[in-house]
């Protein structure tokens, strides 16, 4: 009983009694100074904002002619009147002839014992050999170059 007359007259006994004056010093809050800005100093019309600059890095991605990745599409692209079919499929008919085809077969390099078939558009005769333009000689990519006339991997020409 003695603990809350106690607290009774800390907290009631100050409510009506008169207050005391202390010298006592109480330190000065310091706040953050806010800049407070007028509407009267903001023009009626602002300037155009700068122009903006990506922020983020693009994404590069490799671009494939899907076209390029067949031989047989790229030799039909250039004009070679044969079907869409696999080359190992096609079958030799002609003699070596500008605006024909050539037929080849290379070793597999990834397996000695199987054989890959391709075919090249033939661009022009020379005397050392056939300017061709093919696909999917060089993975994926569209090349140009030439064939000597013996050249081990002929298989024959198609018309």
């Amino acid at each position: 009983m003695n603990f809350l007359k106690a607290l009774a007259s800390l907290f009631l006994l100050p409510a009506i009694t008169p207050v005391q004056s202390f010298d006592i010093h109480i330190p000065e809050a310091h706040y953050e100074e806010t800049m407070l800005v007028s509407t009267s100093t903001i023009p009626e019309e602002l300037p155009d904002p700068p122009p903006v600059i990506a922020t983020t890095t693009p994404v590069k991605k490799k671009i494939v002619d899907q076209t390029a990745c067949s031989c047989v599409r790229v030799a039909r692209e250039a004009g070679l009147n044969i079907p869409l079919i696999d080359a190992k499929d096609l079958k030799s008919n002609s003699v070596p002839v500008p605006g024909g085809g050539v037929l080849l077969r290379y070793p597999d390099k990834k397996n000695p014992k199987k054989w890959i078939d391709h075919v090249a558009y033939i661009l022009e005769l020379r005397k050392d050999g056939m300017w061709v333009y093919e696909g999917n000689f060089l993975a994926c990519k569209k090349s140009y170059r030439l064939i000597r006339y013996d050249d081990k991997f002929i298989r024959g020409f198609i018309k």
